[in-house]
């Protein structure tokens, strides 16, 4: 029994379920090797009372920040995103057009022309419904982003801050669910290198 023991290795992966020489572990490490291993989660709980766009003020963003450097430093780390990059990315979508400057208005941006290709093809596919109830929310998207002048759309901004995280139903915007999985909780993901060891 003793010599047993030292035959006991420790496996924390998908690897351990997959047979040696199989072609999804071969595909797997592959995979690995191009986009990286395992992800880690960092949920934070947000105090009861704070708003997710109170949490994301100015001084946490700078603690945000830290906490992607610090990480980066690290070796085995494939990446690190924070609810700080969540929000600037869609900053840049909503402010910037394709070719990455600031668009002279929302609707030339990416997402502005993401969402009018989605209600085009609505249109032309002759899905009514769908284009209709497109139109009436891209509506009540231009207006909230009326309410805020352009000098004011800034991170350091409030009310940019809400309407970066928050659709016209009030709820977590679903393409920014993975870090904000609701109103009381944010997370970080860390994506560690390929095919280690434990």
């Amino acid at each position: 029994m003793g010599f047993g023991l030292t035959k006991l290795e420790f496996a924390t992966d998908q690897d351990a379920y997959l047979n040696q020489g199989d072609q999804v572990l071969t595909d797997s490490k592959a995979y690995q090797d191009l986009f990286g291993g395992q992800a880690m989660l960092a949920a934070i709980r947000i105090d009861e009372g704070t708003t997710l766009e109170e949490f994301v003020s100015p001084e946490n963003q700078k603690i945000f920040q830290d906490v992607e450097d610090t990480l980066r430093k690290r070796d085995g780390i494939e990446a690190v995103a924070t609810p700080l990059n969540t929000l600037v990315l869609s900053d840049r979508l909503i402010q910037n057009g394709p070719d990455g400057k600031k668009a002279a208005d929302i609707t030339q941006s990416i997402a502005g022309q993401s969402l009018l290709g989605a209600l085009t093809e609505a249109t032309d596919e002759g899905a009514t419904d769908e284009a209709a109830a497109r139109t009436e929310d891209s509506g009540e998207t231009l207006a909230r982003v009326g309410e805020i002048p352009e000098a004011e759309r800034t991170l350091d901004n409030i009310e940019w801050r809400r309407f970066l995280l928050y659709d016209n139903a009030g709820e977590v915007r679903e393409s920014l669910r993975p870090f904000f999985p609701n109103a009381q909780t944010a997370q970080i993901v860390t994506r560690l290198d390929g095919n280690m060891s434990i």
